[in-house]
């Protein structure tokens, strides 16, 4: 019993030192703070991680590969396209020719002559085959375009989800800032703090909340960005799981991005182009067997009608072969820079991709000592108020710690956002 009076009485001394009873005040209002910042710490270390719905990528990728004028004006080129591949086909087709005339004597005189390609020394296949080699190039060119604009649409959609958790971030911001201010109001009216701690403390929450109107604005920003590539509204609440963010091993990943990446899939179809585009000029002067009928119409000699039909031989050559040579050579020397191309191409991806790798590895690693640090910062702030209440540090010492804490909270995010969007670039590589 007399030990619980001794207690009692150590309690009504330190209650008595400070003026009122505002101790529990301060010590529920910094347990709830305290809460809340550990909770924040744990959501964003499960961010990258936690399973959740990608409802909202997926519609804004199909949205873009929907509506998207660029996808739209590739689809018209590879029409267009397959209708000069048709047109190449048709060269295997007779060739149907007429004409009439009338003479100064009053006759009318015509002829209709129809010639069937028999042998074109392969003329005719290169011209189809490389028709067949455009048209593939067309349908890389569309895919090319439609990559470029998945991971346009998927990094807009990440930087969404990053802005979105770095407002939460921000608006718990403004409320904690709201709850020391309180205290510190409360404090001054007690005669137990200056004027001063009021007004920075006052200062420091309106610049956090002009922090939270400035994300608010990048959001719209964002927001915008998205609907231009996806040119409609689509939903953005869905954050980013991690099922659609799993990548191979880095060995698989180089064999894939070698084999689908879109560069080097139109550069190997603009080298195919190339190589039957000198194929077709060095048969440019190649000869052309026909079966060749005519038949002779309107006024003829006795009134009958005459038919020829026969095997026709034809060739031809410009400047006796010096014009065709010079664009074999033309040809040859474009064929060989489609190469180079391919190689530099080739090059390009292999560096950009061990880029991305390394930086995707080092931001994971970041990620984990990123949370360690949210956390650390977020104990050293309750501590700070305990020793605040103390008298052991300064309102200033607080304050500082509690931007801080804001800090490292947005900078976990941002390792989160960068993460994602190496992640999701990777993914664009590989196809």
């Amino acid at each position: 019993m007399a030990r619980e009076q001794r207690r009692s009485a150590r309690q009504n001394r330190t209650r008595s030192r400070f003026g009122l009873p505002w101790m529990d005040f301060l010590l529920s209002s910094l347990f709830i703070s305290m809460m809340a910042s550990v909770g924040l710490a744990r959501s964003l270390e499960h961010s990258p991680t936690e399973p959740s719905s990608a409802e909202g990528l997926s519609v804004a990728l199909q949205a873009t590969m929907q509506h998207h004028p660029a996808v739209k004006g590739k689809q018209a080129e590879l029409k267009a396209q397959s209708g000069l591949l048709d047109s190449a086909k048709a060269g295997r087709y007779p060739n149907l020719s007429g004409q009439a005339q009338t003479l100064e004597s009053g006759e009318n005189t015509g002829s209709l002559r129809v010639r069937q390609p028999l042998w074109a020394f392969g003329r005719i296949d290169a011209s189809i085959d490389q028709a067949q080699a455009q048209s593939a190039a067309e349908q890389s060119l569309l895919l090319q375009v439609q990559r470029d604009l998945i991971e346009q649409a998927a990094v807009a959609y990440t930087r969404i989800q990053s802005l979105i958790a770095k407002l939460a971030i921000a608006e718990l911001n403004v409320q904690e800032h709201q709850r020391l201010l309180q205290r510190i109001e409360t404090r001054q009216r007690g005669q137990l703090a200056s004027v001063a701690d009021v007004r920075l403390a006052s200062s420091r929450m309106i610049r956090a909340q002009g922090d939270h109107q400035r994300l608010q604005g990048e959001r719209d920003a964002a927001l915008t960005e998205l609907r231009r590539l996806t040119q409609v509204e689509v939903p953005v609440d869905s954050p980013l799981s991690a099922s659609p963010l799993s990548l191979p091993t880095e060995v698989e990943i180089q064999r894939l991005a070698t084999a689908r990446h879109a560069d080097l899939l139109v550069k190997r179809a603009q080298l195919e182009v190339a190589k039957w585009t000198v194929t077709n000029v060095q048969l440019a002067d190649a000869p052309t067997l026909f079966f060749q009928v005519d038949q002779e119409l309107l006024d003829t000699p006795g009134g009958v009608d005459r038919t020829h039909a026969g095997l026709v031989f034809e060739a031809r050559t410009d400047g006796f072969g010096f014009a065709t040579r010079g664009r074999a050579n033309s040809a040859q020397a474009r064929y060989q820079a489609a190469m180079f191309d391919r190689d530099s191409t080739h090059n390009d991806l292999r560096r950009r991709l061990e880029t991305l790798l390394l930086n995707r590895s080092l931001q994971q690693r970041l990620q984990a000592s990123q949370r360690e640090a949210v956390i650390a910062v977020e104990e050293t702030l309750a501590s700070f108020v305990r020793q605040y209440d103390s008298g052991r540090k300064s309102w200033v010492e607080v304050l500082n710690t509690q931007r801080e804490v804001t800090e490292v909270r947005q900078q976990l995010v941002q390792i989160n956002n960068e993460w994602h969007t190496t992640t999701l670039r990777i993914a664009a590589l590989i196809g």
